[in-house]
């Protein structure tokens, strides 16, 4: 799919995708293929209540965007000091924002070009392609992604918006 849409050639099928779903899907396989994360660091995810109106459903791809969210959470989790946590926020409006809030920051060495492709900074078998593609994957859903750093805090969050609907958008090539 990366290198379709990398080509042009990704044709993008909207479907119903409830993003709340999706996330604690993910968050559920990540503990069962990752294990050794489950002892370095808590995550919490914060979302609103299907109960109280507060569903968050969207038009996108679900594969696309579980692949994405697995990069990027994989990537908060990897890059948080040991013993601490990960939030993950839902919130609803017109479409689906999610952050993904970690301790610790984006290195300066890499900040401006964190979501490129091949960037990686002190990370052993890194590829430099995680926040790369999930860019791209989320852009070719009509959507969003960026990068919050607090040198004061000590944290990064990577805010993710997938609109209402998505329009289907053509992949540029990069």
């Amino acid at each position: 799919n990366l290198f379709r849409i990398e080509t042009g050639r990704f044709e993008f099928t909207p479907e119903p995708l409830d993003c709340a779903r999706t996330v604690a899907e993910v968050l559920e396989e990540m503990s069962f293929a990752f294990p050794r994360f489950d002892s370095r660091v808590e995550v919490r995810v914060h979302c609103p209540s299907h109960r109280d109106g507060g569903g968050c459903t969207t038009l996108g791809s679900r594969h696309l965007f579980r692949s994405a969210l697995m990069n990027l959470i994989t990537n908060a989790i990897e890059a948080s000091s040991k013993d601490r946590q990960v939030e993950v926020s839902i919130t609803s409006g017109h479409g689906c924002d999610i952050a993904i809030r970690n301790a610790g920051v984006i290195p300066m060495q890499i900040r401006d070009r964190f979501f490129g492709k091949y960037v990686t900074f002190g990370k052993n078998g890194g590829t430099g392609l995680g926040a790369y593609s999930a860019r791209r994957m989320i852009e070719v859903q009509g959507g969003s992604v960026e990068a919050d750093v607090s040198d004061e805090q000590g944290t990064t969050t990577i805010r993710i918006h997938l609109p209402e609907a998505s329009v289907p958008r053509p992949a540029r090539p990069e």
